[in-house]
């Protein structure tokens, strides 16, 4: 008897770790622009950033709008030039963990995978690969009680990343932000 499988929805936002058909984007370039003869390839080069920027500009601010004003916790590991680390942070909103987690970064994916939403960005220094899930309401009372007990050192004397990982693995903490349905 066969395995079946759950069907993967997978939904990328935003990708430039692809390699870039160059050819294609200056053909491209050349039929929006009705431009006859050839053109330089920093030209092209500067059109190809301009459409990511905007691609960026247009995830960014789509995820300003679905945000629900729900805090958000992120898990993974952290690309540094020491190796890779575990890390989790907490953020007030969607825009805001990308952002951090993006910040000074060459390349960068992010995408949804069955109601996951995951960002992997690349730096000199290495890879960061991180999940991020939304605050139930038991979630963001927890969290704020274990900041409030004297500076954190509550929840069985946990490092803050214990925490954090504890807060982001149950369901009762934390929620997937299923936001592939708005792209």
């Amino acid at each position: 008897m066969a395995k079946q499988t759950k069907k993967q929805n997978i939904v990328v936002l935003f990708n430039n770790y692809d390699n870039y058909d160059f050819e294609e984007y200056k053909k491209d370039y050349i039929e929006n622009n009705e431009i006859e003869g050839d053109v330089s390839d920093q030209i092209i080069w500067d059109y190809i950033s301009d459409l990511e920027r905007t691609d960026w500009a247009e995830m960014m601010s789509l995820l300003d709008k679905i945000w629900d004003y729900s805090k958000c916790i992120i898990n993974g590991t952290a690309g540094t030039w020491q190796g890779r680390r575990e890390c989790g942070q907490v953020y007030d909103t969607l825009k805001d963990a990308v952002y951090a987690i993006t910040q000074n970064c060459d390349y960068v994916k992010v995408w949804c995978e069955n109601g996951h939403l995951y960002v992997q960005a690349s730096h000199h220094d290495g890879t960061h690969n991180m999940e991020i899930k939304l605050f139930t309401k038991k979630g963001k009372e927890t969290y704020d009680n274990w900041l409030w007990s004297c500076c954190g050192a509550s929840l069985d004397s946990k490092s803050r990343y214990e925490v954090l990982e504890t807060l982001f693995d149950n369901n009762f903490f934390s929620r997937l932000p299923r936001v592939e349905k708005y792209f």
